[in-house]
């Protein structure tokens, strides 16, 4: 009930502070329909009580730039191929950071390079990783598409820049992780008692270094969920990020104030199924 009423108290001030925020965005709005409608309806559109009251009905309003579509229906289309893209990511990033870690463990002659690899991954920022991408595999190789052409590969190039700092981050959790247990009195049980060394780390490692894994991997999906605006912008995704940055440019002040609620309703989520995730595997925490 606590985590329930603090989840509820945080999405109030959100939106509060989304909205002080968003009234007081600078800028020019880049088509004279917009600007008339912003001088015709911001009294009635945009003031504090009347926009909460309809939040409260889930309603979002229309779009200035489109008067004609509501906001839901704009945010409708684009969470749609958000969630089905960022789960695809999300997937991977669990089953690679999982696979990888393994072999830095396992293996004598690929675990030496895989850590490097994956400490550069780690060090670089996604603004450097994409644009070397992109160069590489679009331009030079031309062997992936640049733009979004509603095609499956042409969401490769997009997918292998969003994941590859959240991969390298779930190996380095993980292996580390691993690396503790290996050290540990059940570790050593568990092979003096005949497993071998992939049975004891999948069978015991993995299990006591769940916690730490599943935790840093819930912040990563977070980050994944509304961290992408930077990915859907250069590939032109149709996605949440995208939808974003337009809103931000056309100065659509409703569909701004939506997306911007949605994001804080994601992170809060996010931060909520965390808490559960710590009170579930260490109920100590919950005293």
């Amino acid at each position: 009930m606590k985590l329930l009423i603090s989840f509820l108290i945080s999405l109030m001030v959100s939106f509060i502070l989304s909205f002080y925020l968003v009234v007081q965005f600078p800028g020019q709005f880049t088509s004279d329909e917009a600007s008339l409608r912003y001088k015709d309806t911001f009294k009635s559109e945009m003031s504090f009580w009347t926009l909460a009251q309809n939040y409260l009905k889930a309603d979002f309003g229309y779009s200035w730039v489109s008067p004609e579509k509501k906001v839901s229906e704009f945010i409708i289309t684009a969470l749609t191929f958000s969630l089905v893209f960022q789960m695809v990511a999300i997937l991977i990033t669990l089953i690679l950071s999982v696979v990888v870690s393994y072999f830095i463990l396992s293996s004598s002659r690929l675990g030496p390079w895989l850590e490097k690899i994956v400490f550069l991954g780690t060090t670089t920022p996604t603004l450097f990783i994409a644009p070397v991408f992109i160069f590489f595999f679009s331009y030079q190789w031309k062997w992936l598409s640049l733009r979004y052409d509603e095609t499956d590969l042409s969401l490769i190039l997009p997918l292998i820049c969003l994941t590859i700092r959240p991969i390298c981050f779930g190996v380095q959790i993980l292996s580390d992780s691993w690396k503790n247990s290996i050290h540990q009195d059940y570790f050593r049980t568990a092979r003096a008692k005949g497993l071998s060394f992939s049975q004891a780390l999948w069978f015991h490692g993995f299990k006591n270094s769940a916690l730490t894994f599943v935790t840093q991997m819930v912040q990563l999906t977070g980050h994944i969920l509304t961290g992408s605006i930077l990915i859907e912008t250069l590939f032109s995704l149709p996605g949440l990020g995208f939808l974003f940055v337009e809103s931000l440019r056309d100065r659509d002040l409703p569909l701004l104030m939506g997306l911007l609620f949605l994001f804080c309703g994601i992170f809060l989520v996010t931060q909520l199924l965390l808490n559960w995730i710590h009170r579930y595997f260490e109920p100590r925490t919950s005293n």
